[in-house]
């Protein structure tokens, strides 16, 4: 809040305004989240169509701000990908039960390998279980 003095007038910062918003629908969420929340839920989405994935926030100008990790304009690739160094590294759909491994499983890596998978399923309310039976 910024006042003015003697002119009886206070301006107050749109940060301020979210913080309050926040406090009394006990949003405990950052700014980007409460203004999301709010235009969903008064249904004020005409604007902006654009749906964010993997817990991005659409942005005042219709664009996806990708959280930590994630890229693309809808935050639907994984930010390193261009630094896997094995074909079976990215995005993988989970359906049902299966094995993630490198390619060259279950022989050993012949070099230094980066890779990060991401395991999704088209049910929002899965549970992804992972048994881990072998690393390095």
């Amino acid at each position: 809040m910024i006042s003015h003095p003697g002119t009886g007038l206070v301006r107050v910062e749109d940060d301020f305004c979210y913080e309050i918003i926040g406090r009394v629908l006990s949003i405990d969420k950052p700014r980007s989240h409460i203004a999301r929340h709010l235009n969903l839920h008064y249904n004020c989405t005409e604007k902006c169509t654009i749906e964010c994935q993997h817990s991005g926030t659409v942005q005042d100008d219709c664009t996806c701000k990708c959280a930590y990790g994630f890229s693309g304009s809808r935050c639907e690739q994984l930010a390193k990908q261009a630094s896997f160094t094995d074909s079976s590294c990215g995005v993988i759909d989970v359906e049902g039960d299966g094995v993630v491994a490198l390619s060259t499983y279950p022989s050993p890596r012949s070099k230094i390998t980066f890779c990060q998978w991401l395991l999704q399923t088209s049910d929002p309310w899965a549970v992804i279980e992972v048994d881990i039976e072998r690393l390095g």
